[in-house]
């Protein structure tokens, strides 16, 4: 048996069922960031994953979004909802409190625009550069990213390599070469901090 994730009404669960009632389409990905001395880069792999179908979309799951860089790993739709709340609402500051804030706000547009219930929180993992800072979120955890870090599929495998000194992008192919989820092509951005 394995994990699956059902939808009951507006909830999203994760079940053992063997056989789930829906399969979501996610992004079973790997994103990773450093920040150096004059610029923050960001680095994910391309795989959208449909119950057992992989999909490459060449395009990452980086969002370059109203001067900010947002990297996610989880539920395709929600990684869009993110993007689409960016392009009208920032972080007023780039702090931990702040970035907390910012993901309620993000959680409450969500269900108002598209009905998602509001007690789900959010499920993905993110990772936001904006401002010169980076944060990583999860699961409600907010933490600034002083050096480097990474989420999603592989991300053990992309964290010793980023530990090592290399590149996210290097880090990215190092998961893609040693996690059954995450795939090639990589996608890299950067924003000067």
């Amino acid at each position: 048996t394995g994990s699956y994730y059902k939808i009951e009404g507006d909830s999203v669960t994760e079940t053992t069922d063997e056989k789930p009632v829906a399969l979501l389409q996610k992004w079973v990905n790997i994103d990773a960031v450093k920040v150096y001395n004059k610029e923050i880069i960001m680095s994910a792999d391309s795989i959208i994953v449909h119950g057992d179908d992989k999909t490459p979309v060449g395009r990452g799951k980086i969002f370059e979004v109203n001067g900010m860089l947002i990297g996610t790993s989880g539920l395709a739709s929600e990684g869009i909802h993110m993007a689409l709340f960016a392009e009208n609402h920032t972080p007023l500051s780039m702090d931990d409190r702040e970035i907390t804030r910012w993901m309620y706000e993000f959680v409450m547009w969500r269900a108002k625009e598209f009905g998602v219930d509001p007690k789900n929180e959010y499920f993905n993992s993110y990772l936001i550069a904006y401002k010169g800072k980076a944060f990583y979120c999860n699961a409600g955890y907010v933490g600034e990213v002083t050096d480097y870090f990474a989420i999603g599929a592989g991300q053990h495998y992309a964290r010793a390599a980023l530990y090592l000194g290399h590149s996210p992008a290097e880090a990215v192919k190092v998961a893609c070469a040693l996690s059954c989820y995450v795939d090639e092509p990589i996608v890299t951005k950067s924003i000067p901090k």
